[in-house]
C-alpha cells in the first residue's frame, strides 16, 4: 500500500488487528488518528482492501469471536457472551455474518 492513503489504511489495519476494540469509536475518530477525513479514510479501504473500515473491523472481530469459542470450554461460556465481548449487540446479523464467513454456525464451532 502506497500513498498517504496506503499507509493511513496500514496503521489502522495494524490497529485494528493488535487491538479489535479500538474500532469502537466512530469512523470519524479513527479517520482523525490517521489523519483523514472519514470520506478519505472510506476510499483509501476500498481502493487498498476492497472494502469499507467497517467490514473490515467486522472480519477482524468475527475472527476473534472464532477463536475464543475454539478455545473454551463447552459449559459455561455463551455465544451471546462472547459475541458481546467482541462488538456484536445484534445477535441476529451476527449470526448471518459468522454464518458467511466460516460456514456454519457459531454453536456448531463450539462444540469442536
Amino acid at each position: 500500500m502506497s500513498g498517504v492513503g496506503g499507509r493511513a489504511v496500514r496503521r489502522v489495519i495494524e490497529t485494528l488487528e493488535r487491538c479489535p476494540r479500538a474500532g469502537s469509536g466512530s469512523l470519524t475518530e479513527i479517520a482523525g488518528a490517521v489523519g483523514l477525513t472519514r470520506l478519505a479514510l472510506h476510499d483509501a479501504f476500498r481502493e487498498h482492501c476492497g472494502m469499507t473500515p467497517q467490514q473490515y473491523l467486522r472480519l477482524v472481530r468475527l475472527d476473534g469471536v472464532r477463536a475464543d469459542l475454539l478455545a473454551a470450554p463447552l459449559a459455561g461460556v455463551t455465544i451471546d457472551e462472547v459475541a458481546l465481548r467482541w462488538g456484536f449487540a445484534h445477535n441476529r446479523a451476527f449470526l448471518l455474518w459468522y454464518r458467511e464467513r466460516f460456514g456454519e454456525w457459531p454453536a456448531q464451532t463450539l462444540r469442536r
